[in-house]
């Protein structure tokens, strides 16, 4: 039987938490430590997580290539500045060195496989050559390092984006500066070179009369071809920023040569998305021509920069709304065969790896943004897991699908806190109880889309059971309910009426009042279990 695993979320707001080779191997930073994953197959298959770190992972990266079959190395950086490479096989701690601050970037030279360089929050630039031990830093800012990224071209240039919006390229041979990039007004999050030489990408212009192109006009102009090589001088960069741009730039000349202007594309009413973009990019390896880029409401963009109308771009398209994002996207990262497949990470809290050629999603993986606690198998459907977990989420995983090993579907909406108790209904489908750390009570159809129900009535601490049982306290009233839900929170057992969760809850003390007597001191309940035809029930105290 395989082993399915529903990993931790990786990091948001960092540009470099993701690491993807061509040989399918792919890797994410989760809270501290490293997911390890084979997506060379489908759908992907979790392979082991790396525990080395002490403090959050802020950033990893792969060789292009690797040296030795028997041994792949990983890169990684954590808020504590630590610097680790170790072995994915083995989880063998092989190298480690320290930056100046919180690792914040990270990038393997493609030429070199022994160098690699990190930028820190302190603007610290460090070029790594770990088999020697070999270190030199240079700083040419002051602001923070976002993002660095090795050209694949030219072995020494570096290209690296600051906080202050500055993209500066470097010779590493002695950390002088080749150009400083000025043109974006807010932090630059990612960095991508063109995959081919050449700075000519814009479309020629094709002229009825060859003899005079000089007299460029409406009646002469007969069309535009689309180059299939930018030349041989230069080389492109493309940036893109928080304020709301991507820019193409010339390295030989130092100056831009376009700008686009990313859409509003999703997100709430109203919102401007300033605050809730996070701008990430690649440069496609298929065609050059085009630039894959993430939005303000989670779509993927595909730019044509050969386009010559005023939308230059189209997104990617999903006929399932569940395999697709639906909020801010982090990273985006090539990998396998010829790059053909990208790997995305979202607020949403899924991993999502794309065909970009179909610009279409071939795998979802599902991740969870805190601790499980509760995880309950549905009496009707044993197939159906719901699972209450930490990030003020529940999710309901269906193992019955057998063409998606990992069909979850999320539930947020009215909960606002950890979901800590859960309980199915024992003979309708789909209906699910729940407890949160803050009180609250509720009742949700998962095979409805809407809403929950919410208790009006709410404990005072956390809720840490709640049961599906037969009335025990009668009310005025009738009631259709065949079964009432019970919940345990802050020492009491409170019975709700399903129908009727606006009406106040009861406290089944008073019932065990009148069958034991009154007490001096009330017990404090911590567990209630029904017998399996629901003609006894059992209430657990703390006292044992």
């Amino acid at each position: 039987m395989a082993l399915l695993t529903l990993p931790a979320s990786p990091n948001w707001y960092i540009s470099h938490t993701v690491g993807f080779n061509k040989s399918g191997l792919l890797v994410f930073a989760a809270r501290h430590d490293v997911f390890i994953y084979d997506a060379s197959t489908l759908p992907i298959s979790h392979k082991g997580v790396y525990c080395g770190h002490r403090e959050k992972v802020t950033c990893v990266t792969l060789p292009s290539t690797t040296v030795d079959p028997n041994q792949i190395l990983c890169c990684s950086g954590s808020e504590d500045g630590k610097v680790f490479i170790w072995d994915v096989n083995s989880y063998e701690l092989l190298y480690e060195t320290e930056a100046h601050g919180k690792v914040t970037a990270l990038t393997w030279s493609a030429f070199n496989h022994m160098l690699i360089v990190f930028g820190d929050d302190k603007g610290e630039v460090t070029c790594w050559n770990f088999c020697d031990n070999r270190i030199a830093s240079f700083k040419g800012e002051k602001s923070p390092v976002l993002t660095t990224e090795f050209s694949n071209l030219e072995e020494f240039t570096l290209a690296v984006g600051y906080k202050s919006g500055v993209v500066i390229l470097y010779d590493i041979r002695d950390g002088s500066l080749i150009h400083r990039l000025r043109g974006h007004d807010d932090e630059v999050h990612s960095i991508a070179w063109c995959p081919i030489s050449g700075e000519n990408f814009k479309p020629q212009k094709i002229y009825k009369d060859l003899d005079r192109p000089e007299e460029e006009n409406e009646t002469n102009v007969n069309e535009t071809e689309i180059r299939k090589d930018f030349g041989e001088e230069g080389h492109l960069l493309a940036s893109a920023s928080k304020d709301r741009t991507i820019r193409i730039w010339s390295t030989v000349k130092g100056r831009q040569l376009a700008s686009m202007r990313l859409p509003k594309t999703g997100g709430p009413p109203g919102d401007t998305g300033r605050g809730k973009l996070w701008a990430a990019i690649v440069w496609s390896y298929s065609d050059p021509h085009n630039i894959v880029s993430s939005s303000f409401g989670g779509d993927l963009l595909l730019w044509d920069l050969a386009a010559t109308g005023q939308q230059k771009w189209q997104p990617f398209s999903t006929t399932d709304k569940r395999q697709q994002h639906n909020r801010i996207i982090f990273n985006l990262r090539l990998g396998f065969t010829d790059n053909n497949l990208m790997a995305t990470t979202s607020m949403d809290r899924q991993l999502i790896i794309w065909d970009v050629k179909k610009r279409r999603p071939v795998h979802c993986q599902p991740t969870l943004g805190g601790y499980v606690y509760c995880a309950r198998t549905s009496p009707i459907d044993p197939g159906r897991i719901a699972l209450g977990v930490g990030d003020n989420m529940i999710r309901v995983w269906n193992l019955n699908n057998s063409n998606n090993p990992f069909d979850v579907v999320t539930l947020w909406q009215g909960i606002r806190s950890k979901v800590t108790a859960l309980c199915w209904h024992p003979k309708k489908e789909g209906l699910l109880a729940y407890g949160t750390d803050d009180g609250r009570v509720g009742i949700y159809d998962t095979l409805a889309n809407k809403p929950p129900s919410v208790s009006s009535n709410y404990h005072k601490r956390t809720v840490y059971v709640v049961s599906w049982g037969p009335q025990c306290i009668k009310t005025e009233g009738t009631s259709s309910a065949a079964y009432f839900l019970y919940s345990i929170g802050d020492g009491v057992v409170m019975q709700h009426d399903p129908y009727k969760l606006e009406d106040e809850a009861h406290d089944l003390n008073e019932l065990i009042e009148q069958s034991n007597g009154k007490k001096p001191r009330v017990p404090v309940r911590s567990e209630i279990s029904w017998s399996p035809d629901f003609s006894v029930v059992a209430i657990g105290n703390d006292d044992g």
